[in-house]
């Protein structure tokens, strides 16, 4: 199983398509509903006493250990924000840390064994005291978010050099290291340390980096886009649980993982917060894929 730890949220989202109110929603849950695709993930989280039970519910039925979960009094983080009429902005409303402000990931017994570790976008302190908690030879990819790249830059900086991993979007990967093209950027982030990058471009795809060269993946073509909120947290929680059923890391079985996570974000985007992958099947993202390798071939 792999392990995930970030942000577990009740999200308003406000877009062309209308208004929806307190989704479940953060890093977390899009990464474990993408994940659960292909495996049973580990959640590290906390919510508060108006969350949803039937989601923990639900996730459970789907295999999910939320051992890690923590139920804290008071209320769950909330996040509310509008996109603009193209998606290519977003502005942040309200942001409410309730009982997030004060977590601190503890793993429960057994969770420090996992090998495969996500880091989501929560900040580089509680990451690195994530990292400290870890058993050795772990495999272990990160995520980030503007904020802390610029206001906790010396943290994120130590926790990069340590990790196997880094998936993050273009606007972060040129906040970090200042260069302005993708491959620039990908390549100095790569000699802080991790033995993998990857840059997800929206839209425009994403790039892979390695010590065996790189790979440019396209997006799957979408028509109508509904929400994209959670959508780079689904392709990293594909990737990760594709990675975990497949047994090995390697170029090849990363450019699979991508592809992967590259089919499974383009289903997150059809409806609002979670509710796609929601209901989501195996088989949809089989034949989703199949269309898409058939789309890449020459």
């Amino acid at each position: 199983m792999s392990l995930v730890i970030g942000s577990i949220a009740l999200d308003t989202i406000a877009n062309r398509h209308g208004r929806r109110e307190r989704l479940v929603g953060g890093s977390t849950p899009y990464f474990a509903y993408a994940a659960s695709l292909f495996e049973k993930p580990k959640i590290i989280g906390v919510i508060g006493e108006d969350f949803p039970g039937e989601i923990l519910r639900e996730m459970e039925e789907k295999g999910m250990d939320t051992r890690g979960i923590l139920r804290e009094r008071g209320k769950t983080f909330f996040w509310e924000g509008a996109y603009s009429e193209d998606f290519h902005s977003r502005e942040t409303i309200t942001t409410e840390l309730n009982v997030f402000e004060s977590f601190r990931p503890t793993l429960p017994e057994g969770y420090q064994e996992e090998r495969n570790v996500f880091l989501a976008n929560i900040s580089p302190s509680l990451q690195r005291d994530v990292l400290d908690q870890l058993g050795k030879d772990r495999f272990i990819v990160m995520d980030t978010m503007n904020l802390w790249i610029n206001t906790a830059r010396k943290d994120l900086e130590e926790v990069i050099g340590r990790v196997n991993g880094f998936i993050l979007n273009d606007e972060e990967a040129s906040g970090i290291t200042g260069c302005r093209y993708v491959m620039d950027a990908a390549e100095a982030l790569k000699k802080r340390g991790p033995d993998f990058i990857i840059i997800k471009k929206g839209e425009h795809g994403s790039l892979l980096l390695t010590n065996q060269g790189f790979i440019l993946l396209p997006a799957f073509p979408k028509r109508e886009v509904v929400d994209p909120t959670g959508a780079g947290d689904s392709y990293a929680g594909a990737l990760m649980g594709y990675l975990q059923e497949a047994g090995e890391i390697s170029p090849l079985s990363l450019k699979r993982a991508m592809v992967y996570g590259t089919i499974v974000s383009s289903f997150t985007l059809e409806d609002f917060g979670l509710e796609r992958l929601r209901r989501l099947t195996r088989q949809e993202v089989e034949e989703r894929r199949n269309l898409y390798l058939e789309m890449l071939s020459l």
